[in-house]
């Protein structure tokens, strides 16, 4: 988590999935094996105004 300015730079696996997905898409993320989802979010809001999706967590 870093801070530029007014925005908050936040990067790790997802908390959350729909519920049908399966149990299995939980178990990948806290294992490192999963998508690791960085985005950004406004310091004064909370608005999130730009996130990406990559193959794997940041590290």
């Amino acid at each position: 988590m870093s801070l530029a300015g007014d925005v908050v730079f936040v990067a790790g696996a997802p908390a959350f999935f729909p519920p049908d997905n399966p149990v299995e898409s939980y178990e990948a993320a806290y294992e490192g094996k999963g998508v690791g989802v960085p985005w950004a979010a406004s310091a004064v809001d909370g608005r999130k105004p730009a996130e990406v999706q990559l193959a794997a967590p940041p590290a």
